[in-house]
């Protein structure tokens, strides 16, 4: 199953724990798992999308919920 995975890197490549979405104040958590229908719900930009997540393809039996958010075995 193909998902989104939230990348947070600065300018220096470091990883950010949290990005905020600036239109809807949204927060997205490094390495957490979105599929299409959710990208698409939260209505976000397509460079932000581009910017921020990478399409992954990973099986929806190797995935588990933590505190209400999706994330990889």
């Amino acid at each position: 199953m193909e998902f989104y995975k939230v990348i947070n890197e600065n300018s220096e490549g470091k990883t950010n724990q949290e990005l905020i979405n600036p239109k809807t104040k949204w927060i997205f958590v490094h390495n957490e798992l979105y599929t299409k229908n959710e990208i698409k719900k939260l209505n976000l930009k397509d460079t932000f999308i581009k910017k921020h997540f990478n399409l992954v393809n990973i099986s929806k039996f190797n995935t588990h919920w933590f505190f209400g958010a999706r994330w990889q075995n």
